[in-house]
């Protein structure tokens, strides 16, 4: 199995934090962001890649292969899923954010399960959302699941009632998955389409077309670097973060 990090963007929102260096280098508790997530998933796969783009040279992680995303400003993340698919190949691949910090036991959690397209989802997200922003609704995205499965993901919530759960950024393809969810893409639009594509959007076409995607529930630790406000509220967690990696 490998892992594939998709880094290339800047993280505009975190300003003069990322003037300088990709998102995936802003340091927490005294380590990249990317050596934490290179730490977390290294004991569940063999080779590890890094899509990168905006300051490229920055990235420099031992042990993670760079793969460039070339036009990382004028794209999104499916495009750098699109640019890793020749080095996944048929391989099984958990596919991770970059901007997030997650505990090891939730890649041994995910990288266990089999058979297609999983992605783990957070219980205990609403508070943290209370924390970080006066109206989470402006943030969040539906989430549905129903014996286990996916039903919905991605669309703009009315209330709180359309959100089972939170994304967490972090998703398996089993073997051969990912080059079919790949062509999937491929097939219902123009490059130029999945340049500007979402992960959610993405995955919630697929899913109203009868794909199927499996939802694994957690309360491990899981925080999502977005904003300033999130690196100055985060400090609060280093200890729990420690404790529980």
């Amino acid at each position: 199995m490998k892992g594939l990090i998709l880094a290339a963007g800047r993280g505009s929102r975190l300003k003069r934090l990322t003037e300088q260096k990709p998102k995936c280098m802003y340091e927490f508790c005294g380590k990249p962001l990317l050596q934490w997530q290179y730490d977390a998933v290294k004991d569940c796969c063999g080779e590890i890649g890094v899509v990168v783009g905006y300051k490229s040279n920055q990235v420099n992680i031992k042990g993670i292969e760079k793969i460039e995303n070339s036009i990382w400003q004028n794209s999104n993340m499916i495009w750098s899923l699109n640019c890793a698919a020749k080095w996944v190949g048929e391989d099984a691949c958990i596919v991770s954010y970059s901007d997030i910090l997650y505990s090891r036991s939730l890649i041994q959690k995910i990288s266990s399960v089999g058979g297609g397209i999983s992605l783990c989802y957070n219980t205990e997200f609403r508070e943290l959302w209370v924390e970080r922003l006066l109206n989470p609704l402006e943030d969040l995205e539906s989430f549905k699941i129903k014996n286990g499965y996916i039903t919905e993901i991605g669309k703009k919530p009315s209330s709180l009632d359309e959100i089972e759960g939170q994304y967490m950024g972090i998703i398996k393809f089993d073997s051969g998955s990912m080059s079919k969810f790949i062509s999937y893409l491929r097939e219902n639009y123009t490059q130029e389409q999945m340049k500007r594509l979402d992960f959610t959007t993405s995955l919630n076409k697929y899913i109203s077309d009868g794909g199927v995607v499996k939802g694994i529930p957690s309360d491990d630790f899981w925080i999502e670097f977005d904003t300033v406000n999130d690196a100055k509220l985060y400090k609060k967690y280093e200890n729990k973060f420690l404790k529980e990696y």
